[in-house]
């Protein structure tokens, strides 16, 4: 494992090409030993990516329990610091040419794991941390860093084999070493979708003052002031001799906010509990790779307890602290999750009304975009109007209220908006697939079941808009009823859902009429023949073939 400096003296690692072919050539052998070389069906590659992900898993944390000296995570905690470091301020730069924006990603995440795990350990404090030591841990490090690199991936097929049916092979090189591969045209569409995703977030809405509102809601429900807070981990890392690498009991942060500020006691040890995880709390391996977006882990509890030398001592660092406090307030209070310890009547209060305002900053956007486009529109419809007044009620279990309705293109289009929590890889991407397609309330099936009885109702419908627009003359009984979805940042599920699903910019293009359906026209070369794909939405479906065998035209 390098140790690399970036422009700015901060440090970061990747691994190297050796580790790779120390670790597949050992799990290559496991895999034709257990299940041969194939060809295998989709249920036996489940079974191989699970499989696969517990030799790696095992292996990651044998290494991280075969460390057992303190030493060691204070420098993957360093090195965890200067990532939080570069990503706060933007220093891509500084790491390109080395590990792209992705890989930089994946590292940091697995810091995580590795800083999470080590609440389970007994460690020992016998050597000082420097840059020598860290020298002499590279290859450690370098096989962390390969091993969580590849669990991640591994999980990542194995949500895509979730999202896509059947969509994994196992394949072997021609000196068996194994690899994943994808099938079809899987792979290269994967990769061409993911690049539009920057622009569907440049035009995502974020709330305005989610941090403020945080600082105000701790000091009216927990009695904190969040910059005394702040200056008292300032403090105590300025006072003790180690600094940030100070690990002490956890009551010293409670009673130094006390001495300094005033403030109780009981207040500060229930907010740095809501921040803190330990052996307790923590999640296995399995389960924070699993389950990413649970915020029982680093990236929300930014104190972590640590036995050394057999007492629970506390660590942590202020940009880890940051990062925290920011994910907390971003990706987390407005889909009403929050630490458990910080519950009480106020604070219930205060998470209700960002998850209020959430789908409120998604929809008020929405709005201004039909606006603009001079669309005929309405808006959080619970019935449906009528020239006397006896108005049809829709917010019931046969349809339920609509977000927005309105016509466009001789088309009436039924919108649910949804505030999805941003995700960037296929494991997230299938908590969205859950929520449209297999949960007891299902999007699709609700939006379905609204679909059908305004098709049902065409005629109150074409009334709601006669009334509301004040125009007997009003005809929309023969336009088509489509049901869409408006989310705020892109989702893998939007390239194959039953029902077509919106960003604010595919939205915008919608109304624009400037949006364009991507087609994909493939030439797969085989061995005596030659495949054509032409790829359409919903694009991850088994696609039929246009073969050409080439013997046919050998003579031409």
């Amino acid at each position: 494992m390098p140790i690399y400096y970036t422009n700015n003296g901060e440090l970061f690692a990747w691994y190297k090409e050796d580790t790779i072919k120390k670790f597949r050539s050992k799990i290559s052998s496991e895999l034709i030993k257990t299940y041969g070389k194939g060809p295998f069906d989709e249920k036996r590659i489940v079974e191989i990516l699970f499989f696969t992900l517990d030799l790696y898993q095992n292996d990651f944390l044998k290494i991280l329990q075969n460390e057992t000296e303190l030493a060691f995570y204070q420098n993957l905690f360093l090195l965890h610091e200067f990532s939080s470091k570069i990503h706060q301020e933007k220093l891509n730069e500084s790491y390109q040419g080395v590990i792209n924006d992705k890989e930089f990603a994946i590292y940091r995440r697995i810091l995580k794991l590795c800083l999470e795990q080590a609440c389970d350990l007994k460690l020992n404090y016998n050597v000082e941390g420097s840059s020598e030591y860290l020298k002499s841990k590279e290859d450690v490090i370098d096989c962390l860093l390969y091993l969580g690199d590849h669990i991640y991936s591994y999980s990542n097929l194995l949500a895509s084999q979730d999202l896509i049916n059947d969509s994994v092979d196992l394949k072997f090189t021609p000196d068996d070493q194994f690899y994943f591969d994808f099938k079809h045209h899987y792979g290269y569409l994967i990769t061409e979708v993911s690049k539009s995703y920057p622009d569907h977030i440049a035009e995502a809405v974020v709330g305005d003052d989610d941090f403020n509102d945080f600082v105000t809601a701790l000091n009216s429900c927990l009695g904190i002031d969040y910059g005394a807070v702040v200056d008292t981990i300032k403090r105590i890392h300025e006072h003790l001799p180690g600094g940030k690498f100070t690990l002490d009991e956890p009551f010293i942060y409670p009673k130094n906010l006390e001495n300094l500020y005033g403030i109780p006691f009981q207040h500060g040890e229930t907010f740095f509990k809501g921040l803190t995880l330990n052996k307790d709390n923590k999640m296995s391996l399995k389960e924070a790779v699993y389950r990413p977006h649970n915020t029982t882990k680093y990236l929300y509890r930014p104190f972590l307890i640590w036995n050394v030398d057999g007492k629970d001592l506390t660590i942590v660092g202020d940009k880890i602290f940051i990062e925290s406090i920011h994910s907390l307030c971003t990706n987390a209070f407005g889909w009403n999750k929050y630490p458990i310890e910080w519950e009480n009547e106020c604070f219930k209060k205060y998470i209700q009304s960002k998850v209020s305002k959430n789908d409120k900053i998604l929809e008020d956007k929405a709005e201004k975009l039909l606006q603009e486009n001079n669309v005929i529109y309405d808006r959080n419809l619970k019935y449906l109007k009528k020239w006397n007044h006896r108005n049809l009620n829709i917010d019931n279990d046969l349809c339920g209220e609509i977000d927005f309705l309105f016509i466009h293109n001789k088309s009436i289009y039924i919108a649910d908006s949804k505030h999805l929590i941003a995700r960037y890889d296929m494991n997230n991407f299938k908590n969205d697939s859950a929520y449209f397609e297999r949960n007891k309330k299902a999007y699709n099936k609700t939006i379905k079941r609204k679909m059908n009885f305004l098709k049902a109702n065409i005629s109150d419908v074409q009334e709601h808009f006669q009334v509301k627009l004040n125009d007997k003359n009003l005809k929309i009984e023969d336009c088509t009823i489509e049901a869409i979805f408006i989310v705020n940042t892109p989702t893998f599920i939007m390239y194959n859902n039953e029902f077509r699903i919106y960003t604010l910019k595919s939205f915008r293009e919608l109304l624009e009429n400037t949006f364009i359906d991507q087609e994909y026209s493939l030439l797969i070369d085989e061995e005596n023949n030659q495949k054509f794909l032409n790829v359409k939405y919903p694009y991850f479906q088994k696609p039929i073939y246009k073969v050409f065998d080439i013997k046919d035209y050998e003579d031409e």
